[in-house]
């Protein structure tokens, strides 16, 4: 279970992240795209998205220019414009055995 706290929200919307975690992150999107292309499953999902939601299918150098075209500051505006305090909820799943809380 991931926890994000209101202090996580608060350093990437003031500072950003950082270069090194942005290029860790297009590797882990670009690696997991390769690997993806060679599932039927991949390509049925691309040709369904492209279709009902009107999305043009884009080629894995395409794909990888825009990945890489992203930058630290491309990052902090959009966490300043969706991780705000007050529109996201919290929510934890507890066994059926325990007590609700009060």
């Amino acid at each position: 279970m991931i926890f994000i706290n209101n202090k996580y929200f608060d350093k990437i919307i003031l500072e950003g992240i950082s270069e090194e975690d942005l290029i860790k992150a297009k590797e882990t999107l670009i690696l997991n795209r390769k690997k993806s292309v060679e599932s039927n499953y991949f390509w049925l999902n691309q040709i369904l998205g492209s279709i009902f939601n009107g999305y043009e299918m884009q080629t894995l150098e395409e794909y990888t220019a825009a990945v890489n075209a992203l930058t630290v500051e491309d990052i902090k505006k959009v966490a300043e414009k969706y991780l705000k305090h007050d529109e996201y909820v919290r929510v934890s799943l507890k066994p059926v055995a325990m007590k609700p809380a009060k």
